[in-house]
């Protein structure tokens, strides 16, 4: 992922975690971090994760995944019937 969409990530994640009250110790444990400077480095978009902990993001946050990865940004063109070209 480009730089520009990991900080995007990032802040997502951070703005998601202060809206539920959690701490950056807090929200690694829900995640499977073991330290809470992991959540430090994905908030400054320093980490490209993997869909298995985005999923565990948006389980922990009760949101969709496209909520918290938001490409609406990047101005994405579909030409094809399922959004694809």
């Amino acid at each position: 992922m480009k730089n520009e969409t990991l900080k995007k990530i990032g802040l997502r994640i951070k703005q998601l975690r202060r809206e539920n009250g959690l701490t950056q110790t807090d929200l690694a444990k829900k995640v499977g971090y073991t330290e809470k400077s992991s959540i430090s480095y994905i908030e400054h978009g320093r980490i490209d994760l993997p869909l298995s902990k985005l999923e565990a993001f948006a389980q922990v946050f009760n949101c969709s995944l496209a909520h918290i990865v938001d490409f609406s940004h990047l101005n994405i063109k579909s030409g094809g019937k399922n959004g694809c070209t």
